[in-house]
């Protein structure tokens, strides 16, 4: 039996959108309630929830958790409360006249949360806890429309290019008149923290390209297609929408009052072999793989479950752990490749020693070292031809650091590698004894 059950309409007279119904704070997200989300905020860009209480900031933390690790961005922007994965937004100020939170939002342009950080965020989650009578107000605009409307030769030209995005010079000394109170405000909280000690990390700044292909985007022939080639051709197909009604009637009878109704269509673009790049994927591993995969049995003793996955064409394998650390753990694998499994072995082994945080989105460190380490920990075991050495190299490059970034942020993380690979290994060799 389901733990949510979720009611999911379109808005009537928006161009996108969708109304939520159902969500309870207080209980657990289960998979199924999870998939139903991911799917409507994929169909309808912007989810607005409604008809709950007030969800406690631990409830909207692990409400948030469920769709992946969590950006501190609260310190970065020296808001950080007992929930630094939350950052206020508020024009209320404390005794010294010091913001309580991020000001200045009516003063900001349109732009995307979190863009700013070499993962950009894939979601957004906004909470309103008081609302002023008279704006400002908070407006979506869908950049997927924005694409379809442009030229065609404009969309080839933007494929091209790259951005800079950086948040700082909101905030940090800038000469815009009409951001004078937000400088100031960030300024006197710089030296609050000063005052008191506090240390805060530096804001981070990133390089993406201008057009990016969301996460969860979906593709529909899994099997072929890897990366699509810059301006192939598309075919289009329209895909359902399809939502959850409940029929009064039904519900006084006593019948089941829940029916699935198609109420319109989207296209999905479909793209040919020809038109991708890589070879096709393999196949989702057998039962009797992941049984007989080398350190399985350090995988049991740490009490982490072993599951294979669907390939849903952003993750190979996955690491799952709960935010508090002490919860349940798991490695699923879409893939039967022994690097991969040797990838999230050492994320599994990298957390153990406490250095994998949920809530800090800046996976590149945790990432290089998942994969430089699989690569050391093959070589141990003697399985160099399972090895994918050079494409470690284009994986850690992926990440949008150039190569000499890459090279020094290796560098920097070699001690913390080897003492992840050194666990294993010598877990391995106690349980062999």
């Amino acid at each position: 039996m389901r733990d949510v059950q979720l009611e999911i309409t379109a808005l009537e007279d928006q161009p996108f959108g969708a109304l939520v119904r159902g969500w309870d704070p207080s209980a657990a997200l289960d998979e199924a309630a999870r998939d139903d989300i991911t799917k409507a905020l994929a169909d309808h860009v912007v989810l607005v929830f409604r008809g709950h209480r007030q969800p406690a900031d631990e409830e909207l933390v692990a409400f948030a958790e469920s769709f992946g690790p969590l950006i501190k961005g609260s310190e970065w922007l020296r808001d950080a409360g007992s929930k630094p994965e939350i950052l206020p937004v508020t024009n209320a100020r404390d005794d010294m006249g010091i913001p309580k939170g991020t000001g200045g939002a009516g003063e900001l342009e349109w732009h995307a949360d979190y863009s700013y950080v070499p993962q950009p965020a894939k979601q957004s989650f906004l909470n309103a806890v008081e609302l002023p009578e008279a704006g400002p107000r908070t407006c979506f605009a869908s950049q997927y429309r924005t694409l379809e409307t442009l030229p065609d030769e404009l969309v080839e030209r933007l494929r091209t290019l790259r951005a800079r995005h950086s948040v700082a010079e909101y905030v940090e000394g800038g000469k815009d008149p009409n951001r004078q109170q937000l400088y100031k405000g960030f300024e006197a909280k710089r030296k609050r923290d000063e005052e008191a000690g506090v240390q805060r990390p530096p804001i981070p700044e990133a390089e993406h390209p201008v057009v990016l292909r969301h996460p969860d985007a979906e593709v529909l022939d899994e099997q072929i297609a890897q990366t699509t080639k810059i301006f192939a051709d598309a075919g289009y197909i329209l895909r359902p929408r399809v939502v959850t009604v409940r029929k009064a009637a039904a519900e006084e009878a006593g019948e089941d009052s829940e029916a699935s109704a198609v109420y319109g269509f989207c296209p999905v673009a479909v793209f040919g072999f020809d038109q991708t790049e890589g070879e096709p994927l393999a196949e989702t591993p057998t039962s009797r793989y992941l049984q007989e995969l080398p350190l399985r049995a350090v995988a049991d003793l740490w009490d982490i479950k072993v599951s294979a996955m669907p390939f849903d064409n952003v993750a190979y394998g996955v690491f799952r752990y709960h935010s508090s650390g002490d919860g349940p753990k798991e490695i699923r694998l879409a893939v039967d490749s022994l690097h991969v499994w040797a990838h999230e072995l050492v994320h599994a082994a990298d957390h153990r020693r406490g250095n994998l945080q949920p809530a800090n989105r800046n996976h590149v460190p945790d990432e290089i070292v998942a994969d430089l380490g699989a690569a050391t920990l093959l070589h141990f075991l003697g399985i160099d031809d399972a090895n994918d050495g050079g494409v470690t190299w284009n994986y850690l490059l992926s990440h949008k650091l150039t190569p000499a970034a890459t090279l020094q942020l290796a560098g920097q993380l070699l001690e913390r590698t080897a003492a992840a690979v050194a666990l294993l290994l010598d877990t391995a060799t106690q349980l062999a004894e």
